[in-house]
């Protein structure tokens, strides 16, 4: 009996299995010739899976074609979830997003998206191909001459394509989405690859205080300042108002995904530029800031440890002191509200033995699910306030313009300990949302081009407190000139050192599209976004 004959119930469930639901993504887009290659692809590689089940030995076998289906039915119901509930393929942005992420924050994801409902259609389709699989066991000795000849002319033929298209192997393959999946996590320690920094002073005029406030999964179009619909931010611009606080209208994230973002922002490496040397090898500004003689501190609301020891909690080790609300995420449950925050960040405050001290603080800020991130006083909105919207939009919006209003209050609170200070504060978003914006029924982390389009659309701003305001003028005059600049969050580091007054000794003017150095408003904004 011929090998395809011989593993036909097996050939058949794995193709299945393998195929279904990418088959289905590309056909509910209209791409049926990328849906009937990647199917013809698929049938190749379920053929070489199952090539092995002839082998003689019973328990080597036993033992590999457990693994095979345990491995290819759990990629099955991955892939499904992000079909059904992300409307896209498995990708590195979807690992990126669970890499990145504690306990707490990942079981929220997957709540939000109806895990349980996938697990249960799931155990549905299960059922399904447990029946095909003993189906086509008892008819394969029957299956005449001529279907055997059409299958093994489809393999051939499937053969074929990919060698035509080797670029793509990967795409018909699951040891490529495995590996992705098991790919380590890159524990560097950044501070192997501290220098002796040269840096040449530009001025000096820096802050004694320095605050740079990162938040979290909001969005500009959902921002009151920046021309939203809600007064879900009255807090900040009663600042702007008082021309203390500057907001900035076309900042872009460097990408979708917090941990890509880090990368971005955190140092002198930029995606955009493609750059040779790695990027835990560049330059943080956690560095720069304690060459120039700060005293750096990180508070977060984060955990320090998740599911992985992600690259956050790396450059969060390169501080002087750092504060945790909670470690290792013991407790998926766990949720504490961003304003646990004021207190540790009062106490480094208080305790500072240094002239000059700079705060990194890591909010919740917007992160799914939206109604854990307030406290129940600021469920303010509700789904009546959004009758112009459809109906399965309202509750989240809701929830999402509410967290908003939350943040706004601690956003402001921070910036109202450094008021009477010499300070600068910093705040802007690690990326947006996909917001209902790639369709009617999504909402969350952005998968498609389309949704990317908005989700790089984050609000910045910068606080200067009045004592600052009066004694550098001519900074300020900068930051008012440059509110409609074009501006990437790639170029962080570089604002930074503008406000410290310092630049790269051995590569002066390395960076001059800043928003306080602009000698060209063209836009260098960073093109890695995944389309």
């Amino acid at each position: 009996m011929s090998p395809i004959v011989r593993n036909l119930h097996y050939l058949v469930v794995i193709f299945l299995l393998t195929t279904v639901f990418e088959v289905y993504f590309f056909c509910g887009r209209g791409e049926y010739v990328s849906a009937a290659t990647i199917a013809m692809g698929k049938l190749l590689f379920s053929y070489l899976w199952v090539l092995p089940l002839g082998l003689n030995w019973k328990w080597l076998k036993k033992i590999y074609t457990a693994a095979l289906l345990f491995v290819v039915i759990s990629f099955s119901i991955v892939q499904g979830f992000c079909v059904t509930k992300l409307g896209a393929l498995f990708n590195d942005n979807f690992v990126a997003m669970i890499k990145g992420s504690n306990l707490t924050e990942a079981m929220e994801f997957f709540e939000n998206y109806g895990i349980h409902e996938t697990v249960l259609l799931s155990i549905v389709a299960i059922i399904a191909l447990v029946a095909i699989f003993f189906g086509v066991r008892k008819i394969q000795d029957k299956v005449p001459k001529w279907m055997r000849m059409i299958i093994l002319l489809a393999i051939v033929a499937s053969a074929v394509l990919v060698c035509r298209t080797h670029s793509t192997w990967s795409n018909y393959t699951i040891i490529g989405k495995c590996l992705m999946l098991a790919e380590k996590t890159e524990n560097y320690d950044y501070k192997d690859y501290y220098s002796d920094l040269n840096l040449a002073t530009i001025h000096n005029d820096a802050p004694k205080n320095i605050v740079l406030i990162i938040g979290e999964s909001l969005s500009r179009q959902h921002c009151q300042l920046f021309g939203y619909e809600q007064n879900n931010q009255p807090c900040l611009s009663k600042l702007k108002d008082d021309s203390l606080l500057y907001t900035f209208d076309k900042v872009r994230s460097v990408d979708v995904v917090t941990t890509l973002n880090f990368k971005g922002f955190m140092s002198t490496y930029d995606p955009a530029r493609h750059d040779k040397e790695e990027w835990y090898k560049h330059t943080t500004f956690i560095e720069v800031m304690q060459k120039c003689g700060y005293a750096t501190h990180w508070i977060s609301n984060h955990s320090k440890k998740g599911f992985h020891d992600n690259i956050i909690g790396r450059y969060a080790d390169l501080c002087d002191t750092l504060h945790y609300n909670d470690w290792y995420s013991s407790s998926y449950n766990y949720v504490k509200y961003d304003e646990s925050l004021l207190a540790p960040i009062e106490d480094f405050k208080n305790k500072a033995t240094k002239e000059r001290n700079f705060y990194v603080c890591h909010l919740m800020g917007s992160h799914y699910s939206f109604s854990s991130r307030y406290p129940e006083q600021y469920s303010q909105y509700t789904p009546q306030d959004y009758a112009h919207i459809p109906e399965n939009q309202r509750e989240r919006t809701a929830e999402y313009d509410n967290s908003v209003l939350y943040n706004d209050h601690v956003v402001s609170s921070i910036i109202e300990m450094f008021a009477d200070e010499d300070a600068v504060v910093v705040y802007f978003s690690d990326h947006g949302l996909d917001l209902y914006y790639s369709s009617d029924n999504y909402c969350g982390h952005s998968t498609t081009a389309k949704g990317n389009e908005y989700a790089v659309q984050i609000p910045f701003m910068i606080y200067t407190s009045e004592q600052y305001k009066q004694r550098c003028p001519e900074i300020i005059a900068k930051m008012r000139k440059n509110e409609h600049a074009e501006y990437c969050t790639a170029d962080l580091i570089y604002l930074l050192m503008d406000i410290v007054g310092v630049d790269f000794a051995d590569a002066p003017q390395v960076k001059n599209h800043t928003l306080l150095k602009m000698q060209s408003l063209q836009s260098e904004i960073t093109k890695s976004v995944n389309n």
